[in-house]
């Protein structure tokens, strides 16, 4: 009977580590997702008050019926396209960080697990981003504390 008893809290407590690593998944992938909105929301919205403020030296009136003002300031266009630009790279480059994390998240990160492959059971050892010493139960250094796994 506690043989059963222990294979159902197994089974439990491997089910509840793969729900919480596919929810550590679905937060880094949202979070890709999110930052990459903001960060080009913010570039984009910069690059549009550069370009507003260069083609604000175009006078429409004067430029159609004279043909004078009809120039915008070029430096202050070609800066903002540049912001854009750059925008579009900060961006990319840090949806796809957060999103590579999700994928990170995936592998063993915190316990020491076993496994069998029809030959004794093979130890994972997990070890710390920083110093490379082995992690505690919770996933922190057990040399320093202020370690960051993530």
């Amino acid at each position: 009977m506690s043989d059963d008893k222990e294979f159902g809290l197994d089974r439990i407590e491997r089910l509840l580590e793969k729900s919480i690593s596919a929810s550590n998944r679905t937060t880094f992938a949202v979070r890709s997702l999110v930052g990459f909105v903001f960060i080009q929301l913010s570039f984009t919205t910069a690059a549009a008050l550069l370009w507003n403020i260069a083609q604000s030296t175009v006078n429409p009136l004067s430029c159609v019926s004279r043909g004078e003002n009809c120039e915008p300031i070029g430096f202050l266009a070609v800066i903002a396209v540049i912001v854009f630009v750059i925008g579009v790279i900060v961006s990319s480059s840090f949806a796809w960080s957060e999103f590579q994390k999700s994928d990170e998240e995936s592998r063993p990160s915190v316990r020491t697990s076993s496994y069998s492959s029809g030959s004794p059971s093979k130890e994972v050892k997990v070890k710390c981003r920083v110093c490379r010493s082995s992690l505690d139960i919770d996933g922190k250094c057990s040399v320093d504390l202020a370690h960051k796994q993530f």
